[in-house]
């Protein structure tokens, strides 16, 4: 058996002596094992489980091994990638259709910048699926004045997935793509 040293229920060392201790330090006596493969339980010292795996890591406040995080790819919906989608539609043909359409209309400007919060700092899923719907109406309605090309089916496409792919819920991409959710 040996004496530990312990401060604030973690074993701290090994104790040479047991009177006079530093301020907030206790002994605690244990094995005489190696402190790496030990932990004080807020009584006694107690010998850790066997590490299941090189990459498991002690978790001293829930007294056990943790494995590693998962290296495995993100699940596809798990999260919309808001920055993807912000760095993808800048510069894009439907960035340039919606400032175009915004020059044109007030409710397309109203539009536009309803879409460019959303992306960009709200993340709002209910707005994005309503700006996007609104947007394009605005831009088929100023098509119909030979002033914008409407979005063709193939870029409503385009779009669609892309929102698939950044992990947006499909009731957007469906929306785009004009089949019912």
């Amino acid at each position: 058996m040996k004496n530990y040293l312990i401060y604030d229920n973690t074993i701290a060392g090994v104790a040479d002596q047991t009177e006079e201790l530093p301020n907030g330090f206790t002994i605690a006596t244990g094995a005489d094992l190696p402190i790496e493969r030990l932990y004080f339980d807020g009584e006694t010292i107690q010998e850790k489980p066997p590490q299941p795996t090189a990459q498991h890591q002690w978790d001293g406040e829930q007294r056990s091994w943790l494995a590693p995080p998962s290296s495995d790819p993100p699940v596809a919906n798990s999260s919309p990638d808001w920055d993807g989608l912000a760095n993808w539609i800048r510069g894009s043909i439907y960035f340039e259709r919606c400032y175009v359409a915004a020059k044109i209309s007030p409710s397309a400007t109203a539009a536009a910048a309803l879409l460019l919060v959303t992306i960009n700092t709200t993340h709002n899923l209910q707005d994005l699926a309503f700006v996007l719907g609104d947007i394009l109406a605005e831009i088929e309605a100023i098509a119909g004045t030979g002033a914008i090309e409407a979005f063709t089916a193939e870029e409503k496409s385009t779009l669609a997935e892309k929102l698939d792919d950044l992990g947006f819920p499909d009731e957007i991409s469906l929306r785009l793509r004009g089949k019912p959710q």
